[in-house]
């Protein structure tokens, strides 16, 4: 199955779980077709149900001349009845330095406004931010 038959059976998932979206078309980006510092050039993941569970990949840009090759991972689970960033895992090459890597955990007190019940590690945590 090539590219753009992945996309349009992914469209076509997307689709069955919510009939009401309106999806024109699904076309992937092309490599270097956008350059943001915020853009990841990877993949995102979807549960059964068609929720965002976590988004990988590496930066589209490279945040400053220091960093190259930056590896991210945003892991994401309902909160308050609401999808949310639960943690960030983020690797890069620092010149001069090596490899570099920063962990960050979200821990939310309100969602949207309305407090939420503090129930401690959120379960999507990585094992080895958990252990902290």
């Amino acid at each position: 199955m090539d590219r753009d038959e992945r996309c349009r059976a992914h469209a076509r998932r997307i689709r069955e779980v919510y009939p009401d979206l309106a999806i024109e078309t699904v076309r992937p980006i092309e490599a270097g077709q956008y350059n943001d510092v915020l853009l990841v050039d990877g993949r995102a993941v979807l549960n059964d149900s068609g929720e965002l569970m976590r988004v990988e990949g590496k930066l589209a840009k490279n945040p400053s001349f220091w960093t190259s090759l930056v590896n991210i991972v945003r892991r994401y689970a309902r909160v308050g009845g609401v999808r949310v960033p639960v943690a960030t895992e983020t690797t890069a090459k620092v010149k001069f330095v090596g490899t570099a890597q920063m962990d960050v955990l979200y821990d939310y007190q309100s969602v949207n406004g309305r407090p939420i019940a503090v129930s401690g590690m959120s379960p999507s945590a990585p094992a080895h931010i958990a252990e902290r």
